[in-house]
């Protein structure tokens, strides 16, 4: 009887399995929609369109300051942004390219897989404008100079102003969604990790009052010395809090 049921406990996925298993299932989904209306608009397979997916953002991430890249990663299919991380030209950026030499590391990253880099371009960029904010593609056109941002899709590259409205939404979650939002972040890759930060901290911090802020910093400072040593840290998942 002891056997069978340390067996069976065994068999129960941890939380942090089941969190990883959700992730898994999300990411796999999401990418799998990306890919989908990227092949709507004319490659012939889900490999061709992931190739030149990477080709054309990886180029586009060389024009992109490495904020903006981070940032545009973060709303990106997880897959996607994985692969974008392991590119070669990646760390490369920013460089200040025109049209012609954005089409040379398109076509460099294919290396001669037949795909005319404008038209693989044109469909990539439409296909991200769709994934990601408005409000984000606006950012990302803004920063190109006119000959590349032509090559996005003329709805994309309306004036902010004009851009559809954000849907509505509560202006706040329940605490008890907290723990799975947490688990969803820890499951991102790297960059990803670091585009939420980045996107939240100064917001949040920004609403604190200098001494508050102040502590909070301090406090977190020691948290990531804990981190460091190996010593479990505040967490605010039910039952994690050291």
């Amino acid at each position: 009887m002891i056997t069978q049921t340390k067996a069976t406990e065994a068999a129960i996925p941890s939380s942090g399995q089941l969190a990883e298993e959700r992730h898994a299932s999300r990411a796999g989904t999401t990418y799998g929609a990306f890919l989908t209306r990227l092949r709507a608009k004319g490659f012939a397979s889900d490999a061709e369109a992931e190739r030149t997916a990477v080709a054309v953002l990886c180029a586009l991430e060389q024009r992109l300051g490495s904020d903006q890249a981070f940032k545009l990663e973060s709303q990106l299919p997880s897959i996607l942004a994985e692969l974008l991380a392991a590119c070669p030209q990646h760390r490369l950026r920013p460089r200040n390219i025109g049209k012609r030499e954005f089409f040379e590391l398109v076509e460099q990253y294919l290396d001669g897989a037949g795909v005319d880099a404008e038209t693989a371009a044109r469909r990539v960029f439409e296909a991200v404008a769709a994934q990601v904010s408005a409000g984000e593609t606006q950012k990302i056109i803004h920063q190109l100079p006119r000959e590349l941002r032509e090559l996005w899709p003329e709805w994309a590259r309306a004036a902010e102003d004009q851009v559809l409205p954000v849907t509505s939404r509560p202006s706040s979650l329940p605490l008890e969604r907290a723990p799975d939002l947490v688990d969803d972040v820890l499951a991102l890759n790297l960059s990803a990790q670091l585009g939420v930060l980045r996107t939240i901290a100064p917001k949040i911090l920004a609403r604190l009052g200098a001494e508050e802020r102040s502590g909070f910093l301090r406090d977190l400072d020691s948290e990531i010395s804990l981190a460091l040593s190996g010593v479990p840290t505040y967490d605010l998942r039910h039952g994690r809090d050291a």
